[in-house]
């Protein structure tokens, strides 16, 4: 059994242990006829601003404040346990009122964005190592621009022809501009990327692939490099999209964090100056 393994095992059990704990404690308390409201409510708080503490780690590297695997290990877990906390808060059900139910959604929605984050954050690196090298996502459109700029040389190539003079190549222009210059401009099949699915790589090449039939050899030896070129821009579309949608999801997912924290202090202080505290969200 390798580490990973036993890490999460453990994690898991943790987890299991905590929450089992919470729930028995809260029932406990509820046949003692305790209101657990503001307990659980508050430590729900707690625990989301722990979390949100993790984007404030992570702009400060320079400070030992814990290992930045650490830290996501926690985020992860403690993530699940505000969930449990989440349904002991409120009984399983939305609250009655307006501002309480926006509340109460808005976390919901924190909570499945997180586990969106997770899938992608165990989905794209593995699938990122079997497409190509690895770019970084704010230098693509520079590697873009290069590859864009090799194939345009390529297309002005002159080659020979039967007079022995050197011209460049009418059809190889006119496959380039009219097919081909719109593809090496800017990212492209961005939602095929997503779906995994390689249709519209295979349909490009097999085009490039049809071509051959009206080339000469010399045009060939053009075409062949740049079928090539293809392949790369394709793998970088690839990349542009797998980390992508990271960067779109830590765009949704760290503003929905803040948004809940200020909704979440504001519902605290309507509780505690008009209820004493034994409000419910």
């Amino acid at each position: 059994m390798n580490r990973l393994v036993v890490r999460r095992i453990r994690n898991f059990s943790i987890l299991a242990i905590i929450s089992t704990a919470l729930i028995w404690i809260e029932s406990e308390l509820s046949t003692q006829l305790v209101r657990t409201i503001f307990l659980t409510g508050w430590s729900l708080l707690v625990v989301v601003l722990l979390l949100a503490a993790y984007q404030i780690r992570k702009k400060i590297p320079m400070i030992n404040l814990g290992t930045s695997s650490a830290w996501m290990q926690f985020h992860i877990y403690a993530g699940l346990l505000t969930f449990v906390l989440f349904f002991l808060h409120t009984g399983g059900k939305l609250p009655g009122n307006l501002f309480n139910s926006l509340l109460a959604v808005r976390y919901l929605t924190l909570f499945f964005s997180g586990l969106v984050g997770l899938f992608l954050t165990r989905i794209v690196p593995a699938r990122l190592t079997h497409r190509g090298e690895e770019v970084i996502f704010e230098r693509m459109p520079i590697y873009r621009n290069r590859i864009r700029k090799e194939v345009e040389t390529l297309v002005q190539t002159e080659i020979e022809t039967e007079d022995d003079s050197n011209v460049t190549s009418v059809v190889l222009k006119s496959l380039y501009e009219d097919h081909l210059s719109l593809f090496f401009s800017a990212p492209r099949n961005i939602f095929s990327h997503l779906a995994q699915s390689r249709i519209p790589r295979k349909k490009l090449l097999r085009f490039l692939d049809y071509q051959k039939q009206i080339l000469n050899e010399d045009e060939n030896k053009i075409l062949a490099e740049i079928q090539e070129w293809t392949i790369i821009k394709d793998n970088l579309d690839y990349a542009y999209a797998m980390q992508g949608s990271l960067k779109l999801w830590l765009f949704i997912h760290v503003p929905l964090t803040y948004i809940l924290i200020v909704l979440a202090v504001f519902h605290v202080v309507i509780i505690s100056a008009f209820t004493g505290g034994g409000g419910t969200i």
